[in-house]
């Protein structure tokens, strides 16, 4: 991490910095737009798929990445001392990235649980940012769970056409050295204590969405067809 980018997280927590919180994001993006740069590596998925797990994990294992930091819901700023990004607001912007991507997935089922959980496709909330950045870049028809099985469909393969290595969520832990080994940096000898240590972050949702509850037809036929590239037994996601 750059002094630029230690400073930045040193103000963060000085007591009176919410007062001034506007025009600092505004200098900041200025300075950025002047010295900054993209990141080296893209990890890259649908969302509610660990991007933010990954990002603290590769931080604590020696490579400074950010969750949606780069890329936000207005799109790409250049940033300042962070190596890599992890963002599904990433995913549109790929075709004009030319550093390494990382395509990180989720079983369909829980994936899809967890935007309708959460109500991520949801067209009642345009005053959301982040449903207004899913509407600008996939037509949503305000069926939430069709929405959330073509939108696991399609964001994937958008990703797909782009990726260096996929990996699996449910196995990010032991797909450490190899993720290592692509971005070229070294692997600590102590990861696994570091993983051990880990904890996983903003992946909990309430159970609504079942196999079961699926629709079936070709939309269904499609995400099995995925989920089977992917490793994955569509009908058991227990």
């Amino acid at each position: 991490m750059s002094l630029y980018a230690r400073t930045k997280e040193t103000i963060k927590s000085l007591p009176f910095i919410d007062k001034i919180r506007t025009p600092l994001l505004k200098a900041d993006d200025v300075i950025c737009n002047i010295i900054g740069h993209e990141p080296e590596f893209i990890i890259a998925g649908t969302g509610r798929c660990g991007t933010v797990y990954i990002a603290w994990l590769l931080s604590q294992l020696g490579i400074p990445t950010k969750h949606e930091y780069f890329y936000g819901p207005q799109g790409f700023h250049k940033r300042v001392g962070y190596k890599g990004e992890s963002s599904w607001l990433a995913v549109p912007f790929l075709d004009d990235f030319d550093g390494k991507v990382i395509h990180q997935i989720r079983h369909p089922v829980k994936t899809i649980n967890s935007f309708v959980s959460v109500r991520a496709l949801d067209t009642s909330r345009m005053n959301n940012q982040y449903v207004r950045f899913i509407n600008k870049h996939f037509d949503l028809t305000g069926n939430q769970l069709e929405d959330s099985m073509r939108y696991y469909l399609e964001w994937n393969q958008k990703i797909e056409k782009h990726e260096g290595i996929r990996v699996r969520l449910e196995e990010i832990n032991e797909s450490i050295p190899k993720i290592m080994d692509y971005l070229g940096y070294p692997c600590p000898e102590n990861y696994k204590e570091i993983v051990k240590s880990s904890k996983k972050m903003n992946s909990r949702s309430n159970p609504q969405v079942t196999y079961k509850d699926l629709p079936k037809g070709k939309l269904l036929d499609q995400l099995t067809e995925m989920a089977e590239r992917y490793g994955y037994n569509i009908e058991q996601s227990a």
